[in-house]
């Protein structure tokens, strides 16, 4: 926004041309008292003022621009002839252009921050697709580096399982901000029912972490603290445990099939990865899920593709504005 801080002058720019049109309007009708003045060709007058006119339109569509006169000085100047400094001394009321560029406050010219947050949700495809990246890896390296039928419960102390689970956690941690910008290219077309799948499967990703940070930082400490309790299930550790365990993982796998639902129904992305992405979940929930085995990664790896498709594509209808 811009604001005049000046009565003295009228910078609107069709205040020149009613300026203008009321001295030709003048010139035009009263033609005896022109010529008394000393004007011997009353037509003159009559041109000066459709000049004065001319140029006053000139001067609204160059304010109609951002800025005014002085702030997109080449195309103002082309549409109306001569410096800056001439046109303003031949309009009446328009000051020089060192005190216009005193009386108006400029907007900042930066991005808004609308602009910031579409960027930001945009950015959930990248986000999509580093995530799944991560999964895939970290369960491939679960299946085939980590050493959990040779070492048992000291397995969650090797360095191989460290950075297993280390991508795991990145995954997870990113996954709620690639569901935002997966959901941003489909919300049109997803409807009621793709918004509220999309909310299910958000907090279900986001409690999901908690476990996800768990497996960084807690199993290991049980792992060196009492090797006993990790060879069991981790039901039986406590009632409270079991209760996280049972809000978070079927709310996160109720969700991101709903979510492939709508996806699939939607028909904004290919419909191959909307059906990985809801297959992935059953085989990760009735498949023998003893670590290190080919039944516990194989969901796991599916759901990461799906994410990754998914990103990919996200990318790719991306419009030019968000990408720039």
């Amino acid at each position: 926004m811009r604001t005049s801080l000046s009565r003295q002058y009228s910078l609107h720019p069709f205040s020149h041309f009613r300026a203008a049109h009321r001295g030709a309007h003048r010139a035009a009708s009263h033609p005896r008292q022109e010529r008394s003045e000393g004007s011997t060709q009353p037509d003159g007058a009559l041109a000066g003022g459709s000049s004065l006119i001319r140029r006053g339109v000139a001067v609204a569509r160059c304010a109609g621009f951002r800025g005014g006169l002085y702030e997109r000085p080449a195309r103002c100047l082309r549409a109306i002839g001569g410096p800056a400094g001439s046109v303003a001394q031949s309009l009446p009321n328009v000051p020089p252009p060192a005190l216009v560029q005193q009386q108006w406050i400029k907007a900042p010219s930066g991005p808004l921050p609308s602009d910031r947050l579409s960027r930001f949700i945009g950015a959930g495809a990248w986000a999509a697709i580093v995530s799944g990246l991560a999964l895939v890896i970290s369960f491939l390296m679960e299946w085939l580096a980590v050493p959990h039928e040779r070492l048992g419960s000291e397995a969650f102390l090797t360095s191989s399982y460290l950075v297993s689970s280390g991508l795991r956690l990145l995954s997870i941690f990113l996954l709620p901000w690639a569901l935002i910008g997966i959901y941003k290219r489909q919300s049109r077309a997803a409807g009621t029912f793709g918004l509220w799948a999309f909310v299910v499967a958000f907090l279900g990703a986001v409690l999901t972490v908690g476990n996800t940070w768990a497996e960084v930082f807690v199993w290991p400490t049980l792992a060196q603290v009492d090797p006993d309790m990790m060879p069991g299930s981790v039901t039986d550790m406590s009632a409270y445990l079991v209760a996280g365990l049972n809000l978070s993982f079927p709310l996160f796998g109720i969700g991101l099939i709903l979510f492939g639902v709508a996806t699939f129904r939607a028909g904004v992305y290919p419909r191959w990865a909307s059906v990985l992405l809801i297959v992935s979940i059953p085989v990760t929930m009735f498949l023998d899920l003893t670590p290190g085995t080919f039944q516990e990664s194989i969901g796991q790896i599916l759901l990461g593709i799906a994410v990754v498709a998914l990103g990919w594509h996200a990318l790719r209808r991306a419009p030019s504005s968000t990408s720039s």
